[in-house]
């Protein structure tokens, strides 16, 4: 029986040194000590010619259930243009729904629930004088009209987000009637939320006012907790809880913007509420996974956003702030682990912009010989003798060094990157 045993365990050993060998080879990952960081990382680089080729995306779409994509400047047009590609081609292959940074949780949940569809159906065409909602909603009916599910993982309010909570309640009233002054919480929940202070402005609410409308929103969190208790949970009442989340949420960041500072240099006042923001968006894509789970998700944010763990950069060198904060990637990552795939986007030369690209960059470059496209997989090098922990400097997140291996899964390379005017 011990010689069975021995045997059994011997030949265990034979078949993982063969698999480590053949990993190894399938890689072939060298480190080179007469290279840089940045050269031996930019040697793994798969260059291409053309920005509609992504061999890369058919393995993750194998075994991913969230790719998120990042973006370095949310002004970076062919970044833009590029996503847009990945995540048809992504819907196309892998079934895949695109959830936004930036873009309501509820207004959008029920923009894509086809049971809603004839009540919804004129979303978008009236919402607020802003440029950026008709644009939000002109892009959320494109790919609904392909349909790709578009869902928001952002604490951003909606501009139909009561009339959403509305609908959905409104079954339950006749049998489980409720007093809710709906006109008056839209009207509250606009100006608090979705008004667009000017500089020097001060809340566009009262103190009384804004209590009032927090007594408001726990008024239909306790009916919602009430429905469920006496009916049973659905995913509409779930998804209604959740909002009620975001909205607590929002109450900390919407703060930075009825006041006038500087909210890019000021991380002593702006480093918790930003945390609380990364945090939701985290908790958000979870609740996606959790209530779809047989969907899958490309996630469009900014690099920033996307980083797995910010404290392996430091920026300032006299700032703590990346210890303090915790982007939106690391909360997805603690829970799905390598379900999930972070890739950022990072270019050589900005049109239009002054942009200084890191050592990363230009090493891309060198060894591409100045292709227009190219893919690094981080994730294969993360752990390979002599990259393990180094620090090398690029311009994903502003030029600085950083264990990038660490932050990301994988980045995509743009020589040549259009900026908005």
């Amino acid at each position: 029986m011990l010689r069975q045993l021995y045997v059994f365990s011997l030949l265990i050993f034979i078949f993982a040194s063969c698999n480590i060998s053949k990993n190894s080879e399938e890689k072939n990952v060298k480190w080179d000590a007469n290279l840089t960081v940045e050269e031996n990382v930019a040697n793994q680089v798969v260059a291409f010619q053309n920005d509609s080729l992504f061999p890369f995306l058919d393995d993750l779409a194998k075994t991913r259930s969230v790719i998120m994509l990042g973006e370095s400047g949310h002004e970076d047009v062919t970044t833009q243009e590029i996503k847009n590609d990945m995540v048809l081609y992504l819907a196309k292959k892998g079934g895949y729904s695109v959830a936004f940074e930036g873009y309501p949780f509820l207004t959008c949940y029920l923009l894509s629930n086809k049971e809603y569809s004839s009540l919804t159906k004129d979303w978008g065409i009236d919402a607020g004088p802003y440029k950026w909602t008709s644009s939000m909603y002109s892009g959320m009916r494109g790919y609904l009209n392909q349909n790709i599910n578009v869902f928001g993982i952002d604490v951003y309010a909606g501009f139909y987000d009561i009339k959403a909570v509305h609908l959905m309640l409104d079954k339950y009233f006749k049998e489980f009637p409720v007093q809710i002054e709906w006109e008056k919480l839209e009207r509250y929940y606009y100006l608090k939320f979705i008004t667009e202070p000017t500089k020097n402005s001060v809340p566009s609410l009262s103190i009384a006012a804004q209590l009032e409308l927090v007594d408001m929103i726990n008024i239909i969190s306790n009916y919602t907790l009430y429905i469920i208790d006496k009916e049973g949970k659905s995913i509409d009442l779930e998804a209604i809880l959740q909002w009620v989340r975001i909205v607590n949420t929002n109450f900390s960041c919407n703060k930075l913007y009825e006041t006038n500072i500087d909210i890019s240099n000021n991380p002593t006042i702006t480093t918790l509420p930003f945390r609380n923001r990364d945090s939701q968006m985290a908790e958000n894509v979870i609740w996606l996974t959790d209530h779809f789970p047989k969907d899958r998700f490309t996630v469009w944010l900014a690099n920033y956003h996307g980083v797995k763990d910010i404290s392996q950069t430091i920026y300032p060198a006299d700032s703590l702030m990346y210890s303090i904060h915790q982007c939106a990637a690391e909360g997805v990552y603690n829970k799905l682990r390598n379900k999930l795939y972070s890739l950022a986007f990072t270019s050589l030369n900005y049109k239009g912009k002054v942009v200084n690209p890191g050592a990363f960059e230009l090493a891309i470059a060198k060894k591409t010989g100045d292709s227009p496209y190219a893919f690094v997989d981080f994730e294969s090098l993360r752990f390979v003798d002599g990259f393990r922990d180094k620090e090398f400097e690029a311009a994903m997140i502003k030029k600085k060094k950083g264990r990038w291996l660490y932050m990301f899964d994988g980045v995509y390379y743009i020589r040549d990157q259009n900026v908005l005017p």
